[in-house]
């Protein structure tokens, strides 16, 4: 079939007309003639020989001269720097303004204009249930351009535009336009667009009058003996010192505790001699589509702490694992080395999560060889040494070392090295009592020299830290240990305990940043010549010296450069004025107002707008000491090189810093870094039929088929058709559309979807949040980490078909490549139309788009890979790990009521981390790992169309700390539950001052905040909400705490900061709801 169609298309595209051309016989004339399957047809034309060189010739002669033109225009910078015409003479016209500009103007012009023109359209045709893209391309059109201009208005005024629109940093284009004065002017000079300051710092200006990257106007005067300097300017530019000792460069650093290397460093679980030759390591990484055959097995890997061959717990999914393990290499360039006698792998790079580590071995016991691990058949069983996730309940987490620090890239100097211990609200402390904690820690005991121990705890060529205990920082050596970085591995917290180091690195070239504008080099804090003593590359940011620097030497490198993206909006704009009163004195006096800020429309803590302002006055004089030089040249031996001299300086200052000019900052808007959202999918592709749950029985599966899709067309709904007043009543609002037929006259019938999500990490997630419309039973949503991938589906017959195996399109050949063509056959594997009556069909999986009682969700022929192996591992999963839980459509329970919602649709809200609220809870699913959701419906008595338009789960940096009673316990009917809320997707939420619209889009704006809903609390009991903060805050510049809010009835309400349980301040009012 395939060679036939390459042939029809072979002869659809190629022409059977060709033009050949002939020389008569005198050789004076061509023919031109035209032929179709070697058989003459026609003569186009007849040209003479003369006339076809003339117009060759003419061609020829019009390319080489296209081809000159094209070199002399295109100059390395990507045009002309000597301009497309050359420089143009414009006399200017006489009278006043030539008198006082000058007579002639010129103007030099380069550069080019390129203009593309193009469209595309890329999609996926015909997915089910979908609707389909425009074929229409979408047009682009690209225009570079560049340009060069540099005129000159008599003799006193000069313009220059260099802009290329392809440069990346916009601050690389320049425009300037320069005034110069004559001698005896009082203006000398005024400077408008990219200008400069140069001014010599005093002690109390700092780097202020020094800048390049400056956009603004610049003046110079002189009013006799005084000389002037005025700008006003944007900053463009930022600075950055590098600092050096000699030929290094040094490199402090902070590596707080928990960040030790993990997934990285395994023991093997045995402290038996081990047969290194016979060590094997092999890794699941989930992919069947990956696995390589000869190396790669079926298998399982389980925890066998007994190192008898035997599985300890298959009913916990961290402790076992079905898949396909592939064999890795030994080797420093491969996967892993092994370290004999402590029985420990060392992976070259860090097991990536969602991966499975394990290995067989053949140790020693009491001189006899017993093997770990073994190859059957083709199926591999190993020793689980790494599971997939984290889990500290596993006997898993106790294999992996977490006592290895990659303090520096292997091969660097490390310098010294301290450890700190931060006690709450004090002062960072490297020893206990008169013990360095290095000492404690049991890093500097050979000898204790306030060094580490080099080869027995610190590899340099490796730049690992080793200490002696595998958790070091629970050590029983330190007054105040730090166990949870080891038994919470997602802690927010950075810890106690941190280590600072310091590397060196010799170095003879150095890197500088970026787009560097000017650089200024000290040594010993003399400033360096740029020609003589260093060179500095400016297109690659790299600085060379050219003289060698001794090893104790101070080098200090400044950089002046131009950040690619830079928030900060910065202004400077100042005034110097100088004098000489007499001989070599000099006077002056200096004022500079500078202010930065940042756009954004809440001010956060550190992005407070500020200015500064510096007012001075500075006086030298520099006297010549020749008694001075005299008396040492008078000296035996001694002769001076230089003449003495004495520099007298006086300088007095002003300055004045506001640290937040707009008097305010939020610590918290509730709104982007405050909410958190994972909201599912409902894209009809995104979900299959679901599995049995744990409490069901395959009996009380529905009979009739489970139909979902997302309407089209004039199906689709808008926001307007939800919300009664949304923020744009014309935004689309897809939902998912389910009709769910119960078995007649039984409430206990049963059918529902899964999807596949992944891994989500939903561990500061609070709420569970479903918007639906429906009525007459009852919605359960499963969150999952493992779940039953076993599809239940009926025939045609309303036979259960498929249920205990794994069904795959992927059969023709199974290799882990769905083709279309081949294997789209519906998860009965078998090709064959509904009504053929096929053996071994469904007869009902035949695919149809518009079929919306049934066909809709077909399998066969959906061009999608139909599997029940949805995570794509090559494996049916089988375990179960989830939580679950339902709400009644019928029911007010979980509703939220005045949600803002069209009659029929329901917001319900479940607080999913409340033990008491959960249906049920299936082997304690790890909410860091969350990779299923399962939604499936009973209790309905008929036939039942349900609309989902949202289901997700929500949270916010604020967490629920429960209920506290002062004498009593809470109990079971007291609700708190904390909720992010906002005007979008909450419309009865009303925020405290009016909404502001996008100036851009014209839309209102979301505005956010927080909802606590508190139910049936008893007198004396407390709601706490608690909210870390990511980083140390300092808020000794504020006098006051402003925050909203709204409530129905009047409750104490307490705000409390501080930097830990112990150490805070409280401030308490009540709430007046009038």
């Amino acid at each position: 079939m395939s060679f036939l169609l390459l042939i029809i298309l072979f002869g659809q595209f190629t022409s059977p007309y060709e033009t050949r051309v002939f020389l008569d016989a005198d050789g004076q004339f061509l023919i031109y003639t035209r032929y179709y399957q070697d058989n003459l047809i026609s003569i186009d034309s007849i040209r003479s020989v003369d006339d076809y060189l003339d117009t060759g010739l003419q061609a020829r002669n019009l390319n080489l001269l296209l081809e000159e033109l094209k070199k002399d225009m295109l100059q390395e910078g990507g045009y002309a720097s000597k301009g497309l015409f050359g420089t143009f003479e414009i006399p200017l016209p006489r009278g006043g303004f030539s008198d006082f500009m000058g007579e002639t103007g010129k103007l030099d012009v380069g550069g080019y204009v390129k203009i593309t023109l193009g469209g595309s359209e890329t999609f996926v045709s015909n997915v089910p249930g979908e609707s389909q893209p425009s074929l229409l391309p979408e047009l682009e059109m690209k225009q570079e351009m560049a340009i060069s201009l540099d005129g000159q208005v008599g003799d006193r005024m000069r313009v220059y535009l260099d802009h290329n629109s392809e440069r990346i940093n916009e601050s690389q284009n320049k425009i300037t336009v320069t005034y110069m004065g004559r001698e005896d002017d009082i203006i000398q000079e005024v400077e408008g667009g990219d200008t400069q300051l140069d001014i010599p710092a005093t002690n109390y200006t700092g780097d202020i009058p020094s800048h390049s990257g400056l956009f603004g106007i610049k003046s110079t005067a002189k009013l006799g003996p005084l000389d002037l300097v005025a700008i006003a300017s944007n900053e463009q530019t930022q600075t950055q010192e590098i600092e050096i000792e000699g030929s290094i460069q040094a490199t402090y650093d902070t590596l707080w505790a928990k960040y030790y290397e993990r997934r990285r460093f395994f023991w093997l679980g045995t402290t038996d001699s081990i047969d290194m030759q016979t060590l094997e390591v092999y890794v699941d990484d989930n992919n069947a589509q990956n696995n390589n055959q000869g190396i790669t097995y079926y298998g399982e890997a389980f925890l066998d702490t007994t190192d008898d061959n035997v599985p300890d717990d298959t009913s916990n999914p961290t402790n076992y694992k079905e898949g396909h393990f592939t064999y890795k290499l030994e080797g420093s360039v491969d996967f892993y080395r092994y370290i004999p006698g402590a029985n420990i792998i060392e992976l070259n790079y860090k097991l990536s999560d969602g991966y499975v580590l394990g290995v067989k071995y053949t140790k020693y016991v009491n001189g006899q060889p017993v093997q770990i691990g073994k190859l059957e058949n083709d199926t591999i069983h190993l020793k689980l040494i790494c599971p997939e996730q984290v889990d500290t309940l596993s006997y898993t987490w106790q294999y992996e070392r977490k006592n290895y620090y990659q303090v520096v890239s292997p091969g660097s100097r490390l310098d010294s090295l301290r450890i700190y211990y931060v006690p709450s609200g004090g002062q960072h402390k490297d020893k206990q009592g008169s013990a360095p904690y290095l000492e404690l820690l049991g890093l500097d005991t050979q000898p204790k020299d306030g060094k580490v121990d080099e080869n027995r705890v610190w590899f340099p060529s490796r730049g690992l830290l080793i200490f002696p205990e595998d958790q070091p920082f629970a050590s029983e050596n330190l007054d105040d240990p730090d166990p949870e970085i080891y038994t919470n591995p997602y802690m927010q917290t950075k810890g106690k305990y941190y280590i600072y180091k310091k590397t060196v690195e010799a170095k003879p070239v150095y890197t500088l940043p970026d787009n560097i504008v000017r650089v200024w080099v000290y040594i010993d804090d003399i400033l360096q010549d740029s020609i003589t003593d260093y060179h500095v590359d400016y297109d690659e940011g790299i600085l060379e010296f050219k003289k060698p620097i001794a090893p104790t030497s101070k080098v200090r490198i400044k950089t002046e450069y131009a950040p690619f993206f830079s928030a900060a909006q910065k202004s400077l704009v100042g005034v110097r004025g100088s004098l000489r009163p007499f001989g070599d004195a000099l006077l002056g006096s200096s004022f500079f107002y500078r202010t930065e800020s940042y756009p954004a429309e809440h001010i956060r803590l550190r992005e407070e707008p500020f200015n500064r302002m510096v007012w001075e006055v500075d006086f030298r004089i520099p006297q010549k000491l020749p008694f001075l030089t005299n008396f040492v040249d008078a000296l035996p031996l001694v002769e001076t090189e230089t003449e003495s001299k004495l520099d007298l300086n006086f300088e007095t200052a002003y300055s004045f810093s506001d640290l937040n000019s707009s008097g305010e900052v939020w610590l918290d808007d509730l709104e982007s870094t405050t909410i958190l959202t994972n909201d599912v999918s409902i894209s009809k592709s995104s979900w299959v039929l679901c599995s049995k749950p744990v409490a069901m029985d395959t009996s009380y599966f529905a009979l009739d088929r489970l139909i979902w899709y997302n309407p089209q067309d004039q199906d689709r709904l808008q926001a307007s058709d939800i919300y009664v007043d949304p923020i744009d009543p014309n935004e689309i609002a897809d939902v998912l559309k389910i009709i769910y037929t119960p078995r007649i006259n039984s409430d206990t019938s049963f059918a529902g979807l899964t999807q596949y999500m992944f891994s989500e990490n939903l561990d500061e997630n609070e709420n569970l949040e479903i918007i639906i419309k429906g009525d007459g039973g009852r919605v359960h949503v499963d969150v999952a980490q493992e779940i039953d991938e076993d599809q239940l589906r009926r025939d045609k017959n309303g036979n259960l078909i498929g249920f205990g195996t794994l069904e795959d399109e992927d059969q023709n050949p199974a290799n882990g490549i769905w083709t279309e063509l081949d294997e789209d056959t519906g998860l009965d594997g078998i090709f064959g139309a509904d009504t053929a009556n096929v053996t071994g069909d469904d007869g009902n999986d035949d695919y149809k788009e518009k079929d919306y009682t049934g066909g809709i969700n077909g399998t066969e022929g959906n061009r999608l890979w139909d599997t029940e192996d949805i995570d794509h591992n090559g494996i049916r999963n089988n375990e179960n790990r989830y939580y679950s839980y339902s709400v009644h459509l019928d029911s007010t329970k979980f509703l939220v009521q005045e949600a803002g919602l069209h009659n029929g649709w329901k917001l319900f809200r479940i607080s999913i981390k409340d033990s008491l609220l959960w249906d049920t809870v299936i082997n304690q699913p790890d909410w860091h790992n969350i990779k299923y959701i399962r939604i499936w419906f009973d209790e309905f008595t008929n036939t039942e169309t349900l609309f989902v338009y949202k289901l997700g789960t929500t949270g916010s940096r604020w967490k629920n700390y429960g209920i506290e009673g002062d004498k009593t316990a809470p109990d079971s009917t007291e609700i708190f539950t904390i909720t992010p809320v906002n005007t979008k997707t909450h419309p009865y939420y009303k925020p405290p001052y009016p909404t502001e619209k996008d100036p851009l889009t014209g839309e209102t704006k979301s505005e956010g905040g927080l909802e606590l809903r508190i139910e049936n609390v008893k007198e004396g009991h407390t709601c706490i909400a608690h909210r870390r903060t990511d980083d140390y805050e300092d808020y000794r510049s504020y006098d006051t705490l402003t925050f909203y809010i709204h409530a129905h009835f009047n409750p104490m309400i307490a705000v409390r900061i501080g930097s830990d349980s112990a150490n805070y301040y409280e401030y308490r009012t009540e709430y007046e709801s009038s």
